[in-house]
């Protein structure tokens, strides 16, 4: 039976020389491609029959009519425009059957970059008219067994006749400035999807780009990502494109807006205080400010004293025991004045099961809010929080469970008062755990937070506990204390004003607009 190497040079017609490769013991073409140039020199000594052999181990079995149109046109155009066939403008490195760059029908060989000089061509496959460009821009990986020329001369020849065929092609990219994107591990997945299409359509509108890499270390924290480009301009404006698409830059404006958050009061203070003196400076120009219009821009400032809110944390298995250790806290309350706050999911499953959650906080009826909800039944729903329902003691008992949605609508307007927070999942950001927070202790009043952790949320709870204080509830006397300090909304010392949304003309307002619809 013909071994694979029998079978080439029967091929190639050079029967002549199974002799020699069977005393060689070559009975492979692997083994045949490993062969030096010296060993394959004393093997075939003829040249002609050499470079046969090469250029077919290295295309593994060229058909003698590609050789044939090769020997006849040498140096075929590349394109219509040329006056030739259209057929051979392919991208370097692949073939007719669309595999991608570098493969052919089996591969193109092994090889090294060849970086003697610019000047040596590889002669290995004679004939070859067309420069190699990555060998000029130092990334051919091909070597003496690249297809193409690393003659200087036809390389410059090219240049000067047609210019660089595609814009990776250039010798070399500028380098004149640079940055570095400092971008989480975890981020760089969104910047390289889809064979890194974003990252290469930002470097093409601002003319940057960067140094290719192989891998990302997972290990690594924060991956550094250098940007190169032609001016300063091009390459911070690619900087803020990519930090914005890994989203990077929406992480540090929710911490800005969380620091504010903390220190509202002293951040209004000293906003305040550094607008009267521009003013005072500006006083006779035109960019004097009249007293209505400091007034107008004050208004929207908030200065209302930093609530006292209380923050605890439940250690939790599994969601089965949360209100079971929710309960044993609401057991020491007289009376439940309360939001719990949860993910949209979540919030729609325990309105199926309103009766069930009532007996974890001493039967009292919870409300659930939610984005499916219709306006008009959640404004209803909104009212009867509003109105509470008196309990023994007069206390207007009040329990809503909702999602993070209301915490924004309370950011914003007055809301009925409650004084305990339960968060019963740990939400996505730090702001959005201290929105959620500061619905608890407003009037001057002592406030409590209570956080539900499992052991798949104490990466980001570790996150929250170095900005905020947290005590564990891990006996019900730990409690206690606080419980005692709570304020109540009561029929004889009522805290929930009465422009607390939704407002008392809900129900005509919204009757006007749908006759007008």
């Amino acid at each position: 039976m013909n071994s694979a190497v029998d079978s080439l040079l029967m091929r190639l017609k050079l029967s002549d020389l199974i002799p020699k490769f069977k005393e060689m013991k070559l009975d492979r073409i692997v083994n045949l491609r490993k062969l030096s140039e010296e060993e394959l020199r004393e093997a075939v000594p003829d040249d002609e029959q050499r470079n046969l052999i090469i250029h077919a181990i290295s295309n593994r079995g060229t058909h003698e009519k590609r050789q044939q149109s090769q020997a006849a046109n040498i140096n075929p155009p590349r394109n219509a425009d040329d006056g030739g066939r259209v057929g051979m403008s392919f991208p370097r490195g692949s073939t007719r059957g669309g595999m991608g760059r570098g493969v052919s029908r089996g591969g193109r060989g092994g090889g090294s970059i060849n970086n003697n000089s610019n000047s040596e061509t590889n002669t290995s496959f004679p004939g070859r008219q067309r420069a190699c460009n990555h060998f000029f821009s130092g990334e051919c990986k091909f070597g003496d067994r690249c297809r193409y020329s690393h003659d200087k001369e036809i390389y410059d020849r090219e240049m000067a006749e047609n210019g660089p065929r595609r814009p990776n092609d250039s010798v070399s990219k500028p380098k004149d400035y640079s940055e570095v994107c400092e971008i989480p591990t975890h981020r760089i997945k969104f910047l390289l999807a889809k064979k890194a299409e974003r990252l290469k359509q930002i470097h093409i509108q601002n003319h940057t780009h960067n140094e290719p890499f192989k891998r990302v270390d997972s290990n690594v924290e924060k991956f550094e990502l250098v940007v190169y480009g032609p001016d300063p301009q091009s390459v911070l404006q690619s900087k803020k494109m990519i930090l914005s698409y890994v989203g990077v830059t929406k992480q540090e404006e929710q911490k800005s807006r969380l620091q504010y958050t903390i220190n509202e009061l002293s951040s209004n203070q000293h906003a305040a205080k550094l607008l009267a003196a521009c003013n005072i400076k500006n006083e006779g120009t035109a960019r004097e400010l009249s007293e209505e219009t400091l007034k107008s821009i004050i208004s929207f400032f908030r200065f209302e004293k930093q609530q006292d809110v209380r923050h605890f944390y439940l250690n939790v298995n599994h969601d089965r025991v949360k209100l079971d250790k929710v309960a044993k806290i609401v057991a020491q309350l007289r009376g439940v004045q309360a939001i719990m706050f949860s993910d949209q999911k979540r919030v729609m499953e325990m309105s199926k099961v309103a009766s069930k959650i009532a007996r974890f906080f001493n039967g009292v009826t919870p409300l659930f809010l939610h984005r499916e909800i219709p306006k008009e039944e959640r404004m209803r729903i909104l009212q009867e929080f509003k109105d509470g329902e008196e309990n023994e003691s007069g206390i207007r008992e009040r329990l809503l469970i909702t999602n993070e949605d209301y915490a924004k609508l309370a950011r914003k307007t007055l809301i009925p008062y409650v004084n305990l927070v339960i968060n019963y999942v740990v939400p996505r950001t730090e702001e959005y755990y201290l929105l959620q927070s500061l619905v608890a202790g407003r009037s001057d009043t002592v406030g409590v937070s209570i956080l539900c952790v499992s052991p798949y949320d104490q990466s980001t709870f570790h996150e929250l506990q170095q900005k905020i204080v947290f005590t564990a509830i891990e006996e019900e006397s730990d409690f206690m204390e606080t419980a005692v300090q709570l304020v109540y909304d009561t029929t004889a010392n009522p805290l929930t004003d009465e422009d607390a949304d939704p407002p008392r003309d809900w129900k005509e307002k919204l009757e006007k607009k749908n006759a007008s619809a």
